[in-house]
């Protein structure tokens, strides 16, 4: 059943790359995904936060557990691709 959903995780996420749009749950919490720029990312970065992710997770965790120590409170996935989630601007 883990792989089930560790494929259908990785296909949601892969479409959200395509698709070049914010996830849902990111929606919901009011946050967006910015580059270190300020601007939208790009489909690149979107693919480079995905698998960032997935090296961050393969590590035991160590790549997210970052984020704790971090003065900026990044992560990994977030350095990798030069993005972070900021709140969503109404």
């Amino acid at each position: 059943h883990i792989v089930i959903y560790a494929l259908l995780s990785l296909l949601y996420r892969t479409l959200g790359c395509f698709g070049n749009a914010d996830s849902f749950g990111l929606q919901c919490s009011g946050l967006q995904l910015l580059n270190f720029d300020g601007r939208r990312p790009t489909r690149r970065q979107r693919f480079l936060r995905l698998a960032g992710g997935c090296v961050s997770l393969i590590s035991v965790g160590i790549g997210l557990l970052w984020g704790l120590l971090d003065e900026e409170r990044l992560t990994w996935h977030d350095y990798m691709s030069k993005t972070f989630p900021a709140p969503r601007a109404f």
